[in-house]
C-alpha cells in the first residue's frame, strides 16, 4: 500500500453536534489495593461509540 510517506492516512465525516460523556469510579478495598472502573461514550446522530475500561492498581 502506497502511502506517499504518511504513516498514516485518516478519512472521514466532519463532527457536528457531538455528546461525549466519561464516567469514572474507584474503590480501595484494602490499604494497598485498588479498583477503578470508567465508561466513555461519544453520541452524534450518525454515530455512537462506547468503551469500558477497568483497572487494578496494587503497591507492594
Amino acid at each position: 500500500m502506497n502511502l506517499d510517506g504518511v504513516a498514516a492516512k485518516i478519512e472521514g465525516g466532519e463532527f457536528k453536534d457531538v455528546a461525549s460523556v466519561n464516567l469514572g469510579v474507584e474503590a480501595q478495598f484494602t490499604k494497598s489495593t485498588t479498583l477503578g472502573l470508567n465508561y466513555t461514550g461519544t453520541y452524534d446522530s450518525d454515530i455512537a461509540a462506547h468503551g469500558v475500561f477497568a483497572n487494578v492498581h496494587m503497591n507492594f
